[in-house]
């Protein structure tokens, strides 16, 4: 169980756990990503959305008499990435049979190394040239290079900035200095700053040879890149060492699902891995950052993405989700950056942090309890969640006692009309509107921490919130339009429900009649029977943009399905956003559109990708791994902590479900154990096929009774028929 290799997309992000923010314009240490028109890899400063600075190493090639340099020419090569992971990138491709591979590592704040393996089976007819390039954005007027040995230092002269640039070589390879700018202008690229070396490589049958470059910014210290060679090598293995040891504990799908799916959630894992910080600042542990651009935590964003973590590292989801509210600065939690800063400050100058209605923060830290079962951690956490939401209830109520927001920024749907009549994200507004999401996730939220006070074995907390939960309920029921058949807002000026304008203005449609967050009462378990049949339909009007486009509204359409047992909805609103959303992902040009960049999540998911204007690197746009487990595959957990047990509830999509083939994950991370599940199709339909490791027995109970159940003891694995788009309890016992 190592970094599973595959044929990745040529494109993505490195962490940078050093890179950090203080204010929306004060951003510093600079995003790692490759460049979009050659084989590299550098820095981007201060972000890649707001580039200001770039600079990298690059690699080009002579072979055969012919020049690769841009990604077209390397494209003839059988360009990807056989290792794409946060901590190493590779570019990969081939010069007939001999394979060649650049890995990119970043080994402090400012040193970069990349180091180049070639190795040939069978010997190539001739050398080829390698050309390892420091680039740099800018005019040659700006900078002063200057050959120093093997390599190259750079002075910018109007900022007084030191660069230095060197290369080593193994096997007895020679390196040379030369001026690539002067002698071969072939390889400028877009006006860039280039100096580099040539690097003759022959490769006979059964050879290998390695030569490694560093890139030392913001310095003229060579230290610590004297021993280029060795020190490659090193920071090379540490990565991909630290890269095996995630991967021998973290899920993965196997079986026939898409490759582009496959990739996907390898993307999705990555992502969020580059979105985690260590500690410092306020943090006095390792911290979740809802992006890699401009590092803060985030209520909302912090807990979903914690929840979704859980498929990978449990234990550290916990701890996580833990800091997001044991550093807290104030009850609210509010919106900071690491070293504290506020960056959610309302008009009237209140701190402001993401309520409990966006993205489900309650929610998803119930379903991390659900996953892990970890007691001591729900010790610390509760009194922290009754802080939060006795702040609520102190700072966020009316007159009349409903909780409002302090302005659109805590509602998550910045400047939404329905909210806010002006269209302003600080503006106070809790005078207009009594939001149904709020009431219906107040409820939700106290009532998930009566059940943590019950776990806990606190009577007193229980009683408290369980009451809490049952006021919030009636209200949220007191917003239910019986002629309209759902749920809606109330307006506070006319004390009556919120009217629509008709207008389309807030992302093409109309905010205040269509609002994902009105099924928030089928999620919180408050919408009776009659209700959800009437629900039932309404919720087919949010399968269109922009609902699906947006990782926080589409999760919540996805839950509410998923609640109401509505999995034939539920996997196909799900199955749509994943199979879209990873082949762009996956793509291996950037001819469609140049943004999002391939092989990370972005902020959100376009229908068209030329429409996208948001940020790379974004951790809620990897919430299609929740998608693709939750709803498609539909494993869900078990609603009684005192049960070992979890619903299979599959809804896969059509095209998939042909005989022969098998779909499942491993390794799959719960309550202490780890489940393989697949589902394997026949003539007759749908297998389910259970391991748990250490090997336990299971039952099977359908919708119409106990299913019997097919036991291979040599391979501890269980066998049962399962139906599509019904959940089956599967209960897990004592040992075989």
């Amino acid at each position: 169980m190592t970094f599973p290799r595959d044929s990745y997309t040529p494109f993505g992000y490195l962490a940078n756990p050093y890179h950090s923010a203080h204010s929306w314009s004060a951003a510093e240490g600079g995003l790692l990503r490759s460049h979009d028109t050659t084989l590299g890899f550098g820095w981007v400063e201060p972000t890649a959305r707001k580039p200001d600075f770039n600079l990298g190493i690059t690699l080009a090639v002579r072979w055969n008499d012919r020049l690769y340099r841009l990604r077209g020419d390397f494209a003839r090569l059988g360009l990807d990435s056989r290792h794409h992971s946060s901590r190493l990138f590779s570019y990969d491709f081939r010069l007939d049979q001999a394979a060649v591979s650049v890995g990119f590592a970043l080994a402090d704040r400012n040193l970069l190394v990349a180091r180049i393996e070639a190795t040939n089976p069978i010997g190539l007819p001739r050398e080829f040239e390698l050309f390892l390039l420091a680039e740099l954005a800018g005019t040659s007027a700006s900078w002063h290079a200057q050959a120093i040995g093997d390599g190259w230092r750079f002075h910018e002269r109007a900022s007084g900035r030191d660069l230095v640039f060197v290369v080593g070589a193994a096997g007895g390879v020679s390196v040379s200095p030369r001026e690539i700018a002067a002698t071969m202008p072939e390889l400028l690229v877009a006006g860039n700053v280039v100096a580099g070396l040539r690097i003759p490589l022959d490769l006979p049958p059964g050879a290998a040879s390695s030569v490694s470059a560093v890139l030392l910014r913001d310095s003229a210290d060579l230290t610590p890149a004297r021993d280029v060679v060795r020190m490659a090598d090193s920071v090379v293995a540490e990565r991909r060492a630290e890269d095996d040891a995630f991967y021998s504990e973290t899920a993965l799908p196997v079986g026939d699902w898409p490759g582009e799916w496959k990739r996907g959630w390898i993307y999705d894992l990555e992502t969020t891995r580059s979105c985690l910080f260590p500690s410092g600042g306020i943090f006095h542990d390792e911290w979740p950052s809802w992006m890699i651009s401009w590092p803060r935590v985030v209520v909302a964003e912090g807990c979903l993405d914690a929840s979704r973590f859980s498929y990978a590292a449990p234990e550290q989801a916990l701890r996580l989700a833990q800091t997001i509210f044991a550093d807290a600065p104030a009850a609210n939690v509010p919106c900071v950056f690491a070293a504290g800063e506020p960056n959610m400050v309302a008009k009237d100058g209140t701190v402001c942090g993401t309520s409990p209605a966006w993205c489900l923060p309650f929610y998803n830290l119930w379903l991390l309890y659900l996953r892990t079962g970890d007691r001591a951690w729900l010790t610390d956490l509760v009194p922290r969640l009754e802080a939060y939401l006795d702040y609520w209830r102190r700072e966020r109520t009316d007159d009349a006692g409903w909780i409002v927001y302090k302005c659109t920024w805590e509602a998550g749907e910045d400047c939404t009309p329905r909210l806010d009549p002006a269209e302003e994200g600080d503006e106070v507004i809790s005078r207009y509107v009594r939001p149904i999401e709020l009431q219906a996730t107040f409820s939700q939220s106290a009532a998930i921490l009566a059940r943590f006070a019950r776990e806990v074995g606190d009577g007193v907390r229980f009683a408290r919130w369980s009451a809490v939960a049952e006021d919030y309920a009636a209200r949220t029921q007191g917003l239910w339009d019986e002629a309209a058949g759902r749920f809606r807002d109330w307006d506070k000026r006319s004390n009556t429900f919120l009217a629509s304008t008709g207008k389309l203005s807030y992302w093409k449609t109309d905010p205040v009649r269509y609002s994902p967050l009105s099924l928030t009462p089928i999620v919180a378990g408050l919408a009776t029977a009659e209700q959800r049949g009437r629900l039932r339909a309404e919720i087919e009007r949010y399968d269109v943009a922009p609902w699906c486009l947006w990782p926080s509204w589409s999760f919540v359409v996805a839950e509410a399905a998923s609640v109401a047992g509505w999995f034939d909805f539920a996997g196909r609103f799900a199955a749509r956003i994943v199979d879209r959303v990873y082949r762009a992902n996956d793509r291996r040009t950037l001819a469609e559109a140049p943004r999002p960049t391939p092989g990370t999540a972005p902020e959100f998911w376009p229908l068209d990708l030329s429409d996208f204007n948001g940020s790379d690197g974004y951790g809620w746009g990897a919430t299609t791994t929740s998608l693709w487990v939750r709803q498609i595959f539909g494993f869900l957990e078990g609603e009684d902590p005192s049960e070992f047990s979890f619903i299979l509830a599959p809804s896969l999509p059509p095209d998939l479900l042909q005989t022969g083939r098998r779909y499942g994950f491993r390794h799959l991370p719960y309550r202490g154990a780890r489940l393989d599940l697949a589902y394997e199709v026949s003539s007759r339909g749908l297998d389910a096929v259970v391991k748990v490791t250490p090997a336990r027995a299971i039952q099977a109970v359908g919708h119409t009774g106990p299913i019997e159940v097919q036991h291979d003891p040599e391979a501890h694995r269980f066998r049962f028929p399962i139906e599509a788009q019904v959940a089956t309890r599967v209960l897990i016992g004592d040992r075989e």
